[in-house]
């Protein structure tokens, strides 16, 4: 009889010694089923943040600067409202090794009235044609005439011709895949051109380039 219930405590304990390598193995294979998951949560997140800087590569290597404009000679620029840096010229810079087949820069001129405490704001558009790759392009102000077409026996007129000051605010760009998007100095997002940018469009405030001086772009790479 004794025999019979260490034959019935042995079996008791194979069978609880079983059933807890059972759930350890249980355990061990959720353990691995929550880190392969893991695993693929991060190498699928991994991968979407891959393609979105695929994405943004070239839009991301093209940008501008600039400013200027009479008052910066005068030294009336405590009057009004700077945004520009005062260089006297435009900058476009593509770093992509890839053409940008379109852009628009917004160029924003401000004006104070010398008799009053008025002050005006207009916008005027740029709009260039297939940049080429690692190019950096530049226009002297003097070099910016407002108008496309002046009428007969009228001076040209140009960026710094006005009384005030001038300065790039915004872009936007279509890149080689026919994606647009909206760049300013501080941000880049993917969308339609801006309104600032059409409105001036649709007004006929253009503008006109004329003798740019271009350069190699420095840090020109597929990727960064």
């Amino acid at each position: 009889m004794r025999g019979a219930n260490w034959t019935h405590a042995i079996t008791v304990t194979g069978t609880a010694l079983a059933a807890v390598a059972a759930i350890g193995g249980l355990w061990a294979q959720a353990v691995t089923s929550y880190w392969t998951q893991q695993t693929a949560e991060d190498q699928l997140s991994q991968s979407k943040e891959e393609n979105v800087r695929q994405v943004r590569d070239q839009a991301s290597k093209v940008t501008y600067w600039g400013g200027g404009g009479s008052a910066f000679h005068w030294g009336g620029t405590g009057h009004l409202p700077s945004s520009g840096d005062g260089s006297s010229a435009l900058h476009v810079l593509n770093r992509s090794p890839d053409p940008i087949p379109a852009a628009h820069i917004a160029i924003e001129i401000t004006k104070k009235d010398p008799e009053s405490d008025h002050i005006s704001r207009n916008v005027w558009v740029i709009s260039l044609n297939n940049i080429p790759p690692c190019t950096h392009i530049e226009y002297p102000q003097s070099k910016l005439h407002l108008g496309y077409v002046q009428p007969a026996g009228e001076e040209v007129k140009k960026v710094f011709n006005e009384d005030g000051i001038w300065a790039p605010v915004a872009m936007h760009i279509t890149d080689t895949r026919g994606r647009q998007w909206r760049r300013t100095q501080t941000s880049l997002k993917e969308g339609p051109m801006q309104k600032v940018i059409s409105k001036a469009l649709e007004m006929r405030n253009n503008i006109w380039g004329a003798d740019a001086e271009t350069h190699k772009a420095e840090s020109c790479s597929g990727k960064e």
